[in-house]
């Protein structure tokens, strides 16, 4: 019936279009569980600093303790700010990946080549 509609070409090009809006589909669930598991894993690591830092407190039972405690805590914004760095990378190679995936997806489908505009002769 959509070939009667539209025209067997017509019919051809809804179904490429599905077809890439399928294979879109796959890649951003794919991506957003990726990007969910990542965000449980820093939570879980985040959850597991807190933890050992309460453990830490209870460790504390005179003033020597009490001072080796806050020494101990002075590497604490250095790995942060390391971790922190490490996360951005790990989100930024996460982004180009799917732009990658996604481009790969949509560019055979676009007209003129994936935008590029050829100047008439």
């Amino acid at each position: 019936m959509m070939d009667r509609i539209i025209g067997k070409q017509g019919s051809e090009n809804v179904a490429a279009l599905l077809g890439s809006t399928q294979d879109l589909g796959r890649l951003s669930i794919s991506a957003s569980e990726r990007l969910a598991n990542f965000h449980l894993d820093r939570l879980r690591g985040i959850s597991d600093m807190y933890l050992s830092e309460l453990r830490a407190l209870l460790e504390i039972k005179d003033a020597t303790s009490f001072q080796e405690y806050l020494n101990s805590r002075a590497r604490i914004p250095e790995e942060l700010t390391k971790q922190i760095q490490e996360d951005i990378q790990a989100l930024l190679e996460m982004s180009s990946e799917y732009s990658a995936e996604a481009r790969k997806i949509l560019q055979p489908k676009l007209p003129n080549n994936g935008g590029k505009v050829k100047k008439a002769a």
